[in-house]
């Protein structure tokens, strides 16, 4: 089995914590800066589709098939779960 490695990077060594995240913020703004590709809306970063995912999830929850929600009420009336204490638990009323 393969083992695990970790590179770790003292930013303090390549210069001002300050000077570093404005490069920062200056190379992700010329990112932004190219043409959209055909086919997409917008020019996204590494991580932020998962963060808008994770905002999206929080606010409205997460979507479940027709099939998937009807396996999770068969697995709970075969525990004795009520449909009612079911979407109690979801915070439904």
């Amino acid at each position: 089995m393969p083992q695990a490695r970790t590179t770790i990077i003292d930013l303090s060594r390549l210069g001002d914590a300050a000077a570093l995240a404005q490069n920062v913020e200056a190379t992700k703004a010329h990112i932004r800066s190219s043409r959209v590709a055909p086919g997409f809306d917008e020019i996204l970063l590494p991580g932020e589709p998962e963060r808008r995912s994770a905002r999206e999830r929080a606010e409205a929850g997460i979507p479940v098939d027709a099939t998937t929600w009807r396996d999770v009420q068969e697995a709970a009336a075969k525990l004795g779960i009520t449909e009612a204490e079911i979407d109690r638990a979801m915070g439904a009323n």
